[in-house]
């Protein structure tokens, strides 16, 4: 099992369902990897929420798929099961190591899906810790 985050922009994409997520990257997601979803909406500044860890239960590349309340098409689904959500929105930016620009360079710069590394793999343990994992 291989654990991998992925970025929801609520702009475009609206608020995350928690049953599906979208991307037009190829990549090595199989049934059974966990998929930590982290949200943004666009303001002055752009807040950041921790939407929950999943477990991919299918990979679906028969796209394109239109996105719920957008025009906007994925390639790739990703259909999915909870494993661990909060009740209340764990909004991101408020959290005592939380840095911007960091931050935006590794979860909300237009990778998408992409699988924790070195550098991420300390936010993996501060979001386990925010979902009381």
């Amino acid at each position: 099992m291989n654990e991998w985050h992925a970025y929801h922009n609520r702009k475009t994409q609206g608020k995350f369902s928690k049953e599906n997520s979208y991307t037009n990257k190829n990549i090595n997601i199989i049934k059974g990897d966990k998929l930590y979803i982290i949200s943004g909406q666009q303001g002055n500044p752009t807040e950041y929420y921790l939407e929950g860890i999943f477990e991919v239960i299918e990979k679906n590349t028969d796209g394109p798929f239109k996105l719920p309340n957008s025009e906007t098409q994925k390639n790739i689904k990703f259909i999915l099961k909870t494993i661990k959500t909060s009740s209340t929105d764990i909004i991101l930016n408020n959290e005592p190591w939380f840095n911007k620009d960091e931050f935006r360079s590794l979860f909300a710069n237009g990778f998408g899906v992409t699988k924790f590394n070195s550098k991420s793999e300390k936010h993996k343990e501060y979001f386990d810790f925010l979902l009381g994992s």
